[in-house]
């Protein structure tokens, strides 16, 4: 039997498989919203790459009371298939490599839309990459990533927030 290799090398293997021109990575607990796929699909042919908004909901916090986030995720998003290829996706980590590959993506000088459309629920749970203690926002891992993401460009203006897994602009002094 094989053992999981983990979400990005999964990713990276069905990217590959993909014949389509455009490219949507959604999380698999996630939930879309009913116009998300026309509404991102309607907005690429001017773009290379599109990120939105989400509410956040848990057991606790069910779909109907969530709350929009300021924050955009890096792990949803649709990317042409020859940006992706140029790109080589994502590293092998165990957790953050959606961050690192959206570094890639801003500093390269694509044609980048963030949607203020809300267009899922992001579900949140303890075993999620983000909230686990293995892999989550104060795990060991995850901050040895996120310096290594933040040294791809020393003094770039944008830096991975390790509590948020999302990208913070550092204002010019």
């Amino acid at each position: 039997m094989h053992s999981n290799a983990g979400t990005y090398v999964t990713c990276n293997t069905l990217m590959k498989l993909s014949v389509y021109d455009n490219i949507m990575r959604f999380d698999s607990d996630d939930i879309m919203k009913p116009n998300m796929i026309d509404v991102v699909m309607n907005n690429i042919p001017n773009y290379d790459y599109l990120l939105c908004r989400h509410s956040s909901f848990s057991a606790a916090v069910p779909i109907e009371s969530s709350q929009i986030s300021t924050a955009v995720s890096p792990g949803q998003f649709l990317i042409k298939r020859k940006i992706l290829e140029t790109l080589g996706g994502f590293r092998n980590w165990i957790c953050a490599g959606d961050s690192e590959f959206n570094r890639r993506v801003y500093l390269s000088g694509l044609r980048i839309l963030i949607l203020d459309d809300v267009l899922y629920y992001k579900r949140c749970h303890e075993s999620s990459l983000s909230e686990s203690k293995e892999t989550g926002k104060f795990s060991q891992i995850r901050n040895q990533y996120c310096k290594e993401i933040d040294s791809i460009v020393y003094g770039s203006d944008m830096y991975v927030n390790p509590m948020t897994n999302t990208y913070d602009i550092i204002k010019a002094s």
